[in-house]
This record gives structure tokens, sequence and C-alpha cells, in this order.
């Protein structure tokens, strides 16, 4: 009889257990890590007149923390600053942090100052519809961007769990990108399709994040 009744009791707590954190699932926010690329002694690409890769996606990254946060959702910045960090650290911070969203933001580099346009990177295929979302968006809201589409690539910032993708946000060696990436109404221009990406791609996140 005893035994019967620790194993019920085992039972009961279980399925409490289970019950309480299915509770907690459905009351989770999405927490957004944005990856503002390079830093410190990693400038990145340098476009016409010395303009940094570095400089400029941190610019656009703040802008779109400043846009989700104004939604409340929890937004981390893998830098803050003009700092160095490692890829790895960077991946880092969105498993120490809980990420359910990894957005990588860059500005591309050729030697052609011709190339021109806009492109979104994902690795994992939970990453595809993402980047299709944001790359969408940027393409909307940069009427004059040429549109270079999404493309599957094996960059390191990308070899994660965490659904994800990596945006190329202009050419910073094209003349055509080098004038809007010096224009704050398309900085936040971009910080906004962006963001608009992100909410596109939340609106059934529990059903998406959440097993």
């Amino acid at each position: 009889m005893k035994t019967l009744i620790i194993i019920y009791s085992l039972i009961f707590i279980l399925i409490f257990l289970l019950i309480n954190k299915n509770l907690k699932n459905n009351d989770k926010k999405p927490i957004i890590i944005i990856d503002p690329g390079h830093g410190g002694k990693d400038v990145g690409a340098v476009g016409l007149h010395s303009l940094t890769e570095s400089k400029i996606v941190l610019d656009v990254s703040l802008k779109i923390k400043e846009k989700l946060e104004k939604k409340r959702l929890t937004v981390i910045l893998t830098r803050y600053e003009d700092e160095y960090i490692s890829l790895l650290d960077r991946l880092k911070k969105g498993y120490i942090y809980d990420g359910n969203l990894f957005v990588s933001v860059h500005a591309n580099g050729h030697k052609n100052s011709n190339i021109n346009g806009i492109e979104t990177f994902y690795f994992m295929n939970s990453g595809k519809i993402l980047a299709q979302k944001i790359q969408n968006q940027l393409i909307k809201k940069s009427k004059n961007s040429i549109d270079r589409g999404i493309k599957k690539k094996n960059f390191f910032v990308l070899r994660t769990e965490i659904v994800s993708c990596l945006v190329e946000i202009g050419f910073i060696t094209g003349t055509e990108d080098y004038k809007n990436l010096l224009c704050n109404k398309h900085k936040k221009s971009v910080a906004d399709a962006i963001s608009e990406g992100v909410l596109e791609y939340l609106k059934n996140w529990k059903k998406k994040l959440i097993q």
C-alpha cells in the first residue's frame, strides 16, 4: 500500500512539473541577440574614404535594439562599443543569455566599386525563413537597393542551434551603397527593416521555438 502511495505521489509530482514547465514556456518572451560584426582591431571591410564596416554596423545594431525594445522584447548586443569580440564569444553570448534568435549585422566589401546590393545568409535550415523575412523587409524599405537574395553559407556565427542569419546591409565599397550607408535616414530604414523581419518571424514564435 505504501509503495502504491509513493508511486502515485511521484507520478503526481512529475505531472505537476511538466504542466508548470509548459506554463512557463507559454509565458516566456523571446530573447533576441543582435551581433554587430567586427569591432576594435578588426574593422571589417573598409569602404570609400576609409569608412569602416565595424562602425556602420554598430550604429545600425543600436538602432535595431532601440526599435525592438519599444516592442517590449529583450535585446542583447554582442558588443555595445568599438571593441574586439571573438567569433566564439559572440556565439557564447547567444547561449549565456538563452537567446531565441541570433542576427549578425555586416556590411559587404568588394574590389569592384560597381557591385552593390543587400543579401542575407543562413546556414541551418531553421534560419532560412528568418533570413527571407528580413531580406524581404530590407528590399521593401530600401527601394533603391539591389536585391541579392538569401543564400546558404557556412559562416562561423551561424553554426548554432539558435535560429540565426547574417545580414549584409550593403557594399561599403560600392558607389551607390556607400552613399546610402552614410545617410542616417537610410541606416534607420535598414534597422527598421531588420526589426520588422524579426517581428514578422516572431508572430508564431512559440510554435517554432518552444517544443
